[in-house]
């Protein structure tokens, strides 16, 4: 649990709604079978009348937050994905490398980083 780091997006669907869902479905299956080890969880939800969705993926350590977004970055379906939504907010939980730091430092919008862990648990 210590060097886990888990981000929560709140993304804006720009096109349609029904495209986004089949596209994040597709990148879903796909993960499954081709993600990286490291990429312990990716749960999507949704609120369709506000055209958003909510991400919250978890990785092992923040050096596989960067061989996942290597990865997927090449994908037809990922691309497709990432061109039809804008995010609108990004929380990150657990600490993060330089290399991790600097990757974030490229994305405009609002962003929190909560390094020091408190309290907590996993099964």
């Amino acid at each position: 649990m210590a060097d886990q780091v888990t981000l929560v997006e709140i993304l804006e669907v720009e096109g349609s709604f029904e495209d986004a869902r089949q596209l994040i479905q597709a990148c879903i299956a796909r993960l499954e079978r081709e993600g990286v080890r490291g990429l312990a969880a990716m749960h999507f939800y949704e609120d369709p009348a506000a055209s958003e969705l909510s991400a919250v993926i978890t990785f092992s350590n923040s050096t596989d937050v960067l061989a996942h977004t290597q990865m997927i970055s090449s994908w037809d379906e990922f691309k497709r994905f990432a061109s039809s939504i804008r995010v609108k907010d990004m929380r990150i939980h657990g600490r993060v490398s330089d290399e991790v730091r600097a990757w974030l430092d490229r994305f405009p919008g609002p962003r929190r980083l909560f390094e020091q862990h408190l309290a907590g648990f996993s099964r």
